[in-house]
């Protein structure tokens, strides 16, 4: 089977995309079982029969990114750079080219696919924010996702997503039958983990010029993400309740993100609110590791990859009770209305006073994340493969 993957994304450090393509193809490279122990340190392929009939071809903006130096050993798969970073030369005429040439059995993109490829397509989406919270996005790409997005659902013999609440609202949404559509939850790096040694973890804060008790979000820093709540949440803990704890926000500028800086410069807290901005995927994991609480009152997600990073890290858990937040959370965090700062203050102190409570979420916390992992994911995207393969 020829499985051709569009994995611009990968190129794309800080954003979930990215994280959820690097580690699918990962993961993938691991199952196939010829990869070097070198490539792939954490492969566990000597428990699995390779399957040689199955070969990738990764269509990049650039080969020479230094993530696909980890496949270079890897004789399933085949880096072809489409070079182009526009995607509107790149999607419709780079990749559209490139797919008649190469003939693959499935193609798998994320979102939106060449509109002149007739071949089995497979399409991830991970949620419709662009349509629930427009403003969020600049405007010229809620228009292209609103031109181009249903078609691509309704050309595609599989839609991936990861949560039940995404399934529900691509099926309502684009009317598409739900038998099309396949609830596979992503996984999290074993990269993550509560006992990571101190003295490492010292070095990576030092780098970062961060000091504990800090409480730690993750994401971009786009509206949607809902930092202005969490900050003003902080000033009313540090007015009424001396909170001793500084806020880092760890996530690159987007869309707004200006908007952000001034509200933390109106509210005086400037020394309080640290933005490190995009840091190594390497050190992220020393950066939880040093935290009390991880907070994440985003307004809508798809799924919410930094839970299940900071539940890895073992850290206790403030998040949304809204749109796939609350599924994928379970009663492992406490959740919250995001639309209400007192409430999410109150929350907020309750976790980083209440002794108990942060031993109850964080062993839940670990418990509920033991099931997610990529290698599932990866399985299961493969039999997605094959199913669409197979289709006559």
């Amino acid at each position: 089977m020829k499985i051709a993957i569009d994995t611009h994304a990968a190129e794309r450090e800080g954003e979930g995309n990215c994280t959820y393509i690097r580690n699918l193809l990962l993961a993938l490279a691991q199952i196939e079982g010829a990869g070097s122990r070198k490539a792939f340190p954490q492969s566990t392929h000597h428990q699995y029969r390779p399957q040689p009939a199955n070969r990738y071809i990764l269509y990049t903006i650039n080969s020479s990114h230094p993530f696909y130096e980890q496949f270079a050993a890897h004789p399933n798969f085949t880096l072809k750079s489409l070079r182009f970073n526009s995607p509107f030369i790149r999607i419709p005429f780079a990749l559209a080219l490139r797919t008649l040439l190469d003939r693959p059995d499935v193609l798998h993109v994320q979102y939106i696919a060449p509109p002149l490829f007739s071949g089995r397509l497979v399409t991830s989406i991970h949620d419709l924010g662009f349509l629930h919270h427009p403003e969020t996005f600049p405007p010229f790409m809620t228009l292209r996702s609103r031109l181009l997005m249903r078609r691509t659902a309704h050309r595609s013999a599989a839609i991936i997503t990861g949560s039940r609440f995404s399934f529900e609202d691509i099926a309502a949404t684009y009317q598409v039958k739900e038998d099309k559509i396949r609830v596979i939850p992503y996984g999290v790096s074993p990269k993550f983990h509560p006992d990571l040694p101190w003295d490492k973890t010292q070095q990576v804060l030092n780098r970062y010029g961060l000091r504990p008790p800090y409480i730690i979000s993750v994401g971009r820093l786009n509206p949607r993400k809902n930092f202005a709540s969490l900050i003003r949440a902080l000033a009313l803990l540090k007015k009424e309740h001396n909170l001793p704890h500084f806020l880092v926000i760890v996530g690159k500028k987007d869309y707004r993100s200006e908007e952000l800086f001034r509200l933390v410069a109106e509210l005086g807290l400037e020394k309080e609110v640290i933005f490190p901005g995009l840091v190594d995927e390497n050190d992220l994991p020393y950066l939880y590791r040093a935290a009390d609480l991880f907070v994440f009152p985003s307004l809508f997600e798809g799924f919410g990859l930094p839970v299940l990073e900071a539940m890895k890290s073992g850290l206790p858990v403030v998040t949304s009770n809204s749109s796939s937040l609350a599924e994928i959370a379970g009663d492992a965090a406490l959740q919250v209305n995001p639309d209400e700062t007192n409430e999410l203050a109150q929350a907020i102190l309750k976790a980083v006073t209440n002794l108990a409570l942060q031993k109850r979420l964080v062993e839940r916390g670990l418990s509920r994340v033991a099931q997610f992992t990529w290698e599932n994911t990866a399985r299961q995207t493969l039999a997605v493969y094959r199913r669409v393969a197979n289709m006559r």
